[in-house]
């Protein structure tokens, strides 16, 4: 399970959606794993061939860079955005 806390969102059915349409991941919410109200956790599943791990980890570094824009825009920079084509990586293999 992964913390997302640190990306400013406190719902996880709502970071998993947002993973997906923006990042091209798909996420499973951590709250389906627990009866408390835990909501900033996302676990993801790796069970893919090399190649499609590869992708995967260059789309999660999106966030953290992503983040540090964020970050520059909220403290007076300018803000760019980052190119993204959604793809969801499904291993049909």
């Amino acid at each position: 399970m992964v913390d997302f806390s640190e990306y400013g969102v406190n719902d996880d059915m709502e970071f998993c959606r947002w993973l997906t349409r923006e990042i091209g991941l798909a996420g499973v919410p951590g709250s389906s794993f627990f009866h408390e109200p835990i909501n900033h956790l996302v676990r993801f599943h790796f069970a893919k061939n090399d190649e499609t791990l590869l992708e995967a980890g260059r789309r999660l570094l999106l966030l953290k860079e992503r983040q540090r824009l964020k970050s520059a825009s909220d403290s007076g920079g300018t803000t760019a955005k980052i190119p993204f084509t959604p793809l969801l990586l499904i291993d049909r293999g």
